[in-house]
């Protein structure tokens, strides 16, 4: 998945880059409390248990962009003060849970990432569909987990997209997760 190799690139460079407003337009930049938290590790059709004591309360929503790419970045802190630190910094992004490369405020930011690895010769792994939508007054974010059939790696014991793409189609949704925030304050 391109959004998923990039950011993994990303991280394993230790992404020290410039960030700010760098091609995607939003008016959601901000410090959000987390009002709720919800997973559904076996299926989709309805929020799961609260986890909200297992995360950080607060997020913030900052564009970033990094090596000519784009993203709507959320990242989780344990204070608002901590997020407004963490958002101010020019020199380093911080990559949160989340990340958006499409969209727009009024329909919504999405992206679809995948991760697959090989064992013994077959692959295994999922793709996430992410999606944020404007609630007025906050975000509503929805994590859809899609796992993969396992299939066979190719010659050079890899896994590619592609295939990936291929061992997920047609299958259910097999986990939900959901975020609701409230904006708490700006940088």
């Amino acid at each position: 998945m391109r959004s998923t190799s990039i950011l993994n690139l990303a991280v394993a460079l230790g992404l020290a880059a410039c960030g700010g407003d760098d091609g995607l337009s939003t008016n959601l930049q901000a410090v959000y409390g987390v009002s709720t938290w919800t997973q559904n590790a076996t299926a989709c059709d309805a929020e799961g248990a609260t986890v909200a004591d297992l995360q950080d309360p607060f997020f913030y929503i900052k564009t970033e962009s990094f090596f000519g790419e784009s993203i709507l970045n959320v990242k989780q802190c344990d204070t608002v003060a901590e997020c407004q630190m963490l958002a101010r910094d020019k020199d380093t992004i911080h990559l949160g849970s989340f990340n958006f490369e499409e969209g727009s405020d009024a329909e919504g930011w999405t992206n679809r990432g995948g991760f697959a690895f090989s064992f013994q010769g077959m692959c295994e792994g999922s793709i996430h569909e992410v999606r944020m939508t404007s609630t007025g007054s906050g975000v509503r974010i929805e994590d859809r987990r899609f796992e993969a059939v396992p299939f066979p790696a190719d010659s050079s014991d890899e896994c590619p997209d592609d295939k990936l793409e291929a061992a997920v189609a047609g299958q259910p949704c097999s986990e939900l997760e959901v975020v609701t925030a409230a904006k708490t304050a700006d940088f």
